[in-house]
């Protein structure tokens, strides 16, 4: 397990530390294979709305870049998957595993999103290919300040399926249901979104 996170971890610093060359020489990163379609329930025409992972080089997403590094860290040097999330959460029941592992660890954000528009379905394709049928967990963390300062990501999970399609361009993505409440703290705090798979 803690090979999966190192490897994880030490893309994730070499795509931080290459972002000053890309201009030079374009090449496909993560983000590249990163993509996120998602729908609600009641979203009136003409409104739209989008959740998405965050690139490791906007700008304006630096503070938050730096703390899903930092949480990377975290997770490398947790006891094990499950006791980085938390004993609130039994990720080996959810799964029916006593294996676990975390191939994408990213921040994420949400934008022009309203609370009666109701459940969201998101559809998520990651550097990670995921097999039809395959359940998975999606966990979303938001950073809480605490009285003291000091900061805690409380982190909440969802069941995802890996979905079977198509079109050649989604093979290999997940399904999730995210609830309002959920979207709004996404759109409206520092977010992260992990995936949890067998």
């Amino acid at each position: 397990m803690k090979k999966c996170i190192c490897a994880l971890l030490a893309f994730v610093l070499c795509l931080t530390s290459v972002m000053a060359l890309a201009e030079f020489t374009p090449s496909k990163t993560a983000n590249d294979l990163t993509r996120i379609e998602a729908t609600a329930e009641n979203v009136p025409e003409g409104e739209g709305f989008i959740v998405r992972v965050i690139a490791a080089d906007e700008e304006a997403y630096q503070e938050q870049i730096a703390a899903c590094e930092a949480e990377l860290v975290n997770l490398a040097a947790a006891e094990s998957v499950d006791t980085y999330f938390g004993e609130e959460v039994d990720l080996k029941s959810m799964l029916n595993t006593e294996t676990l592992n975390v191939y994408e660890f990213a921040p994420f954000t949400a934008a022009g999103y309203d609370a009666s528009y109701g459940n969201v379905t998101a559809q998520m394709l990651f550097s990670t290919p995921y097999k039809a049928g395959q359940k998975v967990v999606v966990m979303i963390g938001i950073l809480v300040e605490n009285e003291d300062g000091t900061t805690t990501i409380v982190w909440t999970p969802f069941e995802g399926i890996g979905i079977e399609t198509d079109d050649l361009e989604a093979v290999g993505s997940i399904q999730v249901e995210l609830d309002p409440d959920t979207v709004l703290a996404v759109q409206n705090g520092t977010a992260f979104i992990a995936i949890v798979s067998e």
